[in-house]
């Protein structure tokens, strides 16, 4: 077997020719490599990849059932969160001046990284808006809503916003 176990090689190859066609793997943590050496044949490259792009693209997580017996929900891809991200916020900045995105990307850096999931106590979000002012909804098209209905109330615009922050390292 070499240096690594047969699940190992699976996977190393897999990682190895799975990013061609948008596969990545990983080693275990408590899997040491120091040196592989591995040659793929034509014959083990196509058995790999006939492997590999059988996998769904998607990760189910079970849910407790009242029955007792796992039901498994589908939690969407890495890539189709990000495209309903993206959406959202094309869809909120549509109406809003060059200055008033910038200022609007210079808050939700400075309240979250630009992270929908950021939590700080009570504050949720992109823009770290009270979970009550989310009512329930931390969906990124929610929350680029409620931030531009809050700031236009609040401060009336957000540069005007921005500047409120800058003097008070919050908004």
């Amino acid at each position: 077997m070499g240096l690594l176990r047969q699940p190992y090689r699976w996977k190393l190859a897999a990682l190895l020719i799975g990013t061609s066609i948008g596969l990545s793997t990983t080693l275990p943590a408590t899997a040491s490599v120091q040196r592989v050496q591995l040659t793929i044949t034509p014959k083990t490259a196509k058995r790999v990849t006939k492997r590999a792009s059988s996998l769904p693209p998607t990760k189910h997580q079970p849910v407790a059932t009242k029955a007792g017996k796992p039901k498994f929900k589908l939690i969407r891809g890495y890539h189709e969160t990000r495209k309903a991200q993206q959406t959202a916020r094309t869809a909120a900045n549509d109406t809003l001046t060059t200055d008033e995105q910038a200022a609007k990307r210079w808050i939700a850096f400075h309240e979250s990284s630009y992270r929908y999931d950021a939590q700080n106590g009570q504050y949720y979000g992109r823009y770290q808006l009270s979970r009550t002012y989310l009512k329930g909804d931390f969906s990124a098209a929610n929350q680029e809503r409620t931030a531009n209905r809050y700031v236009a109330q609040r401060y009336g615009s957000w540069t005007a916003a921005k500047r409120f922050w800058l003097q008070h390292h919050w908004y």
